[in-house]
């Protein structure tokens, strides 16, 4: 997560970029080497990607107490003194998705020594 000067920044990077792409068009972010293999986001998407980053500030449901909170935002488990309970599923939080999977969510837990 970015701390709240950290997100500023980005924040300001993006409407700042939102606010010259129009005037320069494509041909504007050719200069920039991390378009090489990808294209720049429309001025909507930007917009878009402000918003999810203003909402970043608030706490998924996978992260309220409860039965199947890991302790690792993103996942959803059964954990029994911080180790994943016997026989438990790992699942990816399906609101947030910070984890392109279940496997993926499990990997993180392994790699954390939790499971």
């Amino acid at each position: 997560m970015l701390t709240s000067r950290e997100q500023a920044t980005v924040l300001v990077a993006l409407r700042h970029w939102q606010q010259q792409l129009p005037r320069g068009g494509i041909a504007f972010a050719e200069g920039f080497p991390h378009f090489t293999d990808e294209t720049p986001l429309s001025v909507g998407e930007i917009d878009s990607l402000c918003d999810l980053l203003n909402e970043a500030d608030t706490r998924c449901d996978c992260e309220l107490p409860g039965t199947f909170c890991s302790g690792v935002p993103g996942i959803l488990a059964h954990m029994e003194q911080g180790r994943l309970a016997p026989n438990s599923k790992v699942e990816r939080c399906d609101i947030c998705r910070r984890f392109a999977s279940d496997d993926a969510a499990r990997e993180r837990l392994v790699s954390l020594g939790s499971a």
